[in-house]
C-alpha cells in the first residue's frame, strides 16, 4: 500500500529561508508556503487544505509566530496540530516561551538539514500513532510497522546541497549581491570565516583599504604570524575568539590593522558566530571591521582637553590625579617623588603688571618646569599659582634635591627682568605616603613650612613639618573648586 504523503506548513518572512526548508523537506512532503502568521492561520483554518505539521518562524511582520501559537492553542488546533520552531534566538527565555505556548519542538538556527528531517520525521511518528489509536480505537493493532508504513516516503533520503533548486540558487545568489552592494555602500569590510576550510573571505572593499588577497586559507596558523594586525592587538583579538560560544556568540575588538595607504588604523571588529547546535561545533564565523580611527581621534582629543589645563596645556588637577594613580597602581613596588610648588608672591605680580601679564608667567612656568624633566614624568597645575611634580623612579633625597634645585634655578632666571621665586614641598613614594591624597597632603605641609621659614626654598616632609600646625594650600583650593 502506497504510504500517504504528508504535507508541511513553511511559515517564514525570509522568502530564502522558506526556499531552503522546501529544498530539505520537498521530496517527501507536500509544501504550503506562508510569509506571515496571518497567512498561516488562514490556511490551517481552512478546511480543504490539510496541514500535518508546522515549521514556524518567530519574528515575522503582521502576525509574529507566539501570537499564532496563542490563537491555535485557544482553537484547539494544537491538539492535532504539531508546531516546530525554528529561531535564531536560543536563549532561555524564548525557549520556555515557545514550550510553554505548545511547541512540540524548537530548532536553533543555523541547524543540520538531517537533523531537522529526523526530528520532523519523529515528530510525525508520533501524532501518526495518536491519529491511527483514535481512529481505531484498538491500541493492541498498532505496531512499529504500521506507523513506518506511513512515513516509508521519508525514509533513507540525504538532503543533497549539490541539488539546490534553480528557485533556491537564485535567491543565495540575491541574497549575495546584496550584501555586496550594502558592504561597498556602509564602507564597512565584511568577512565569512568557514572553520571546515580554515578559510577566510573578505568583501571586495578589503583589496581595495588593504591591497591583500580577499581569500585567505590557513587562517589559524596565520593570524599570529601576520603584519596585518598590530602585534600588541593580536592577543585581544585572540582572547575575544577563544571566548565566543553558544551562550556567548557575538564579540566585538577594538584592534589597529595595517592600511595600504595610512599605516596601522583603528578599526572595531565585529563578529557573529554561528553553530550547530546539536553538536556544538561553531560552524562559521561571520563579521565586519568598522574604520574607527578618527572616532578614536576625537575621544582622545575630548579626554586630552578634559584633563588639560587652558591656560598652560599641561595637566589640570583631574588629568594630574589619574596619571598619578595610575603610577602608583601599576608601580606600587617602585619609588617616585612628588614636589608642590607654589610661586612666591604671585599675587603682587598679578596687581602690579596686570593679569595678562601673570598669565604669561604661568605658562612659561609651565613651559621650565616640562624642561626639566622627563616623559615619564608627570607635570600639572592644580590652582591659580600651584604647580605639581610627580618624578616616577626617582628615589632618594639626593636626586629629589638634584631636581628640585634644577626646577628652582630655571624658574628663577626670570621673566622679562621681573623676578619670579618659587617655594617648593617635597614627599616621597611611598615612605610618605603610598596613596595619593596622603602623598600630597604630605607634600603640602613641607610646602607650608617652606613658605613659614621666609619662601623660595624646598622643604622634604619629615618630622619636623609633620609636627607643625600648618593651613593647607589645598583646603583652600578645594574650598574655591566647590564654590
Amino acid at each position: 500500500m502506497e504510504a500517504e504523503k504528508r504535507t508541511l506548513l513553511i511559515v517564514d518572512d525570509v522568502e530564502l529561508n522558506r526556499a531552503i526548508l522546501n529544498e530539505i523537506f520537498c521530496k517527501n512532503y507536500y509544501i504550503i508556503e506562508a510569509a506571515n502568521g496571518k497567512e498561516a492561520l488562514d490556511i490551517i483554518l481552512d478546511a480543504r487544505k490539510k496541514v500535518d505539521l508546522v515549521l514556524l518562524d518567530l519574528v515575522m511582520p503582521v502576525m509574529d509566530g507566539f501570537v499564532l501559537m496563542e490563537i491555535l492553542k485557544e482553537k484547539g488546533v494544537l491538539e492535532h496540530l504539531p508546531v516546530v520552531v525554528i529561531t535564531v534566538d536560543g536563549s532561555e527565555q524564548i525557549l520556555e516561551k515557545a514550550y510553554s505556548m505548545g511547541a512540540e519542538e524548537i530548532i536553533i538556527k543555523p541547524f543540520n538539514p538531517d537533523i531537522i528531517r529526523e526530528k520532523v520525521k519523529n515528530i510525525l511518528s508520533m501524532y501518526i500513532r495518536m491519529e491511527l489509536i483514535s481512529s481505531m480505537g484498538k491500541l493492541q493493532h498498532l505496531t512499529e510497522e504500521d506507523t513506518e508504513d506511513q512515513l516509508s516516503a521519508d525514509t533513507g533520503t540525504k538532503t543533497r546541497i549539490d541539488a539546490l533548486s534553480t528557485r533556491t540558487l537564485y535567491l543565495l545568489e540575491l541574497e549575495r549581491e546584496k550584501n555586496r552592494v550594502l558592504a561597498n555602500l556602509s564602507g564597512d569590510i565584511m568577512f565569512d570565516y568557514d572553520v571546515k576550510s580554515d578559510t577566510l573571505s573578505f568583501s571586495e572593499k578589503y583589496f581595495e583599504v588593504f591591497g591583500r588577497d580577499t581569500v585567505i586559507e590557513e587562517v589559524s596558523r596565520k593570524i599570529r604570524r601576520t603584519d596585518i594586525i598590530y602585534d600588541d592587538d593580536k592577543q585581544v583579538l585572540v582572547n575575544n575568539l577563544e571566548g565566543l560560544s553558544t551562550d556567548n556568540t557575538t564579540m566585538r575588538a577594538q584592534i589597529r590593522l595595517m592600511t595600504k595607504d595610512s599605516g596601522y588604523l583603528w578599526y572595531e571588529c565585529f563578529i557573529k558566530s554561528i553553530w550547530d547546535m546539536d553538536d556544538g561545533m561553531c560552524l562559521s564565523l561571520i563579521g565586519k571591521f568598522v574604520n574607527i580611527d578618527q572616532h578614536r581621534k576625537e575621544i582622545s582629543r575630548w579626554k586630552e582637553a578634559a584633563d588639560n589645563d587652558a591656560l598652560t596645556g599641561i595637566n589640570n588637577r583631574k588629568g594630574l590625579e589619574e596619571k598619578i594613580l595610575k603610577i602608583m597602581k601599576e608601580n606600587g613596588d617602585s619609588s617616585g617623588v612628588l614636589l608642590f610648588l607654589d610661586l612666591d608672591d604671585f599675587k603682587q605680580i598679578n596687581d602690579s603688571k596686570g593679569h595678562a601679564f601673570g598669565d604669561k608667567v604661568l605658562r612659561t612656568v609651565a613651559e621650565k618646569i616640562k624642561s626639566c624633566v622627563r616623559s615619564t614624568d608627570v607635570v600639572g597645575r592644580i590652582g591659580g599659582d600651584e604647580f605639581i611634580v610627580f618624578l616616577n623612579g626617582i628615589g632618594g633625597k639626593d636626586a629629589a634635591l638634584k631636581k628640585a634645585e634644577e626646577i628652582e634655578q630655571k624658574i628663577q632666571d626670570g621673566f622679562h627682568g621681573y623676578p619670579v621665586t618659587v617655594s617648593i614641598g617635597i614627599a616621597q613614594f611611598p615612605e610618605d605616603g603610598a596613596e595619593f591624597d596622603v602623598l600630597i597632603k604630605r607634600a603640602d605641609q613641607a610646602l607650608y613650612y617652606s613658605k613659614n621659614k621666609g619662601k623660595n626654598r624646598y622643604t622634604f616632609y619629615d618630622k619636623k613639618t609633620k609636627d607643625m600646625p600648618f593651613q593647607s594650600l589645598l583646603s583652600k583650593m578645594d574650598s574655591d573648586e566647590d564654590l
